[in-house]
């Protein structure tokens, strides 16, 4: 006679939310981000400003203090597919890295937060070097930050009880990392010194592993 075995085999509607182990593609942080992105971009290219010298739609501009939200759109819009595709790719790799540690408000905040900086630096140092207005769309300063947390972290990991760094040498080396990557990384004409701060950002908080929720 046949024995019944017992296996812990499971089944019912708890099953595929057990052999995901907790991820989803609905609540993945990344895979939100990109569709914001692409949804912000897509109705700005529909909206285009019947002046080609205005500001594109959703586009961060000076005086910060006026239409301060756009800091946070611009951060979502693109100006074409070209330049979302670029952004969207980093956003896709780094941020696909992180999410694996972080929850999903970490991510977003991070993600604006960094965002607004590097938009705001940019714009600023812009303004005050042209003496004209100015205006900037694009991930790219956020994308940058996503970058830079992945190599913080893992050079963390790398060097942590390896080597022992002071912390004017850990700042010299960040900052010549962090200018090697903007160099090697940012196309001619883009917001420079938004990528670098972006990367910036991201080696510190990536070495304090600031998103880290384990």
């Amino acid at each position: 006679m046949g024995r019944a075995v017992e296996t812990s085999r499971q089944v019912g509607p708890d099953a595929s939310e057990s052999s995901a182990n907790g991820f989803s593609i609905a609540t993945n942080p990344v895979l939100q981000t990109l569709a914001v992105m692409a949804t912000i971009s897509i109705i700005g290219w529909g909206i285009q400003p019947t002046d080609p010298s205005s500001p594109a739609v959703f586009a961060a501009s000076v005086p910060l203090q006026e239409n301060w939200w756009q800091l946070i759109t611009a951060n979502y819009a693109h100006l074409n597919t070209a330049h979302f595709m670029s952004n969207a790719l980093f956003v896709l790799i780094a941020g696909g890295i992180i999410s694996f540690s972080t929850s999903a408000t970490r991510f977003h905040l991070f993600f604006i937060v960094s965002g607004v900086i590097t938009t705001a630096i940019q714009l600023q140092a812009v303004a005050v070097s042209d003496g004209g207005p100015v205006w900037i769309v694009g991930s790219s300063g956020a994308a940058f930050a996503l970058c830079g947390y992945v190599i913080g972290s893992f050079a963390n990991t790398a060097i942590s009880g390896r080597a022992s760094v002071s912390r004017t040498g850990l700042v010299t080396i960040m900052l010549i990392v962090a200018g090697l990557f903007t160099i090697r990384f940012s196309a001619e004409g883009s917001a420079f010194l938004s990528h670098f701060t972006g990367v910036g950002i991201g080696l510190l908080t990536g070495w304090s592993r600031v998103l880290r929720t384990s």
